[in-house]
């Protein structure tokens, strides 16, 4: 049985999730032709649900990494470089 989510990255096996194949076929086309891309939405609608959903579509053609920055907060930047270079 599925549940809603309503925070975080949702898990699709025991969550409801929305597939956005028209949003996913036009980020990779942009990843294809080397193309930058920004996600701009509200808290809590699924940007991160679907990066991680779009790196299980790429990890088969190319080396992906997902480095998250929340949890920062507004810190520095030496106190940022501190925390990134330990």
């Amino acid at each position: 049985m599925r549940i809603f989510c309503t925070s975080g990255p949702v898990d699709k096996k025991t969550c409801y999730y929305i597939e956005r194949p028209d949003i996913m076929e036009e980020a990779l086309e942009h990843i294809e032709n080397w193309r930058y891309f920004n996600i701009i939405s509200p808290e809590e609608s699924g940007k991160t649900t679907f990066l991680k959903t779009l790196i299980e579509n790429l990890r088969n053609k190319y080396l992906t990494i997902y480095i998250s920055l929340n949890g920062y907060g507004k810190i520095g930047y030496d106190e940022f470089k501190k925390k990134i270079y330990k």
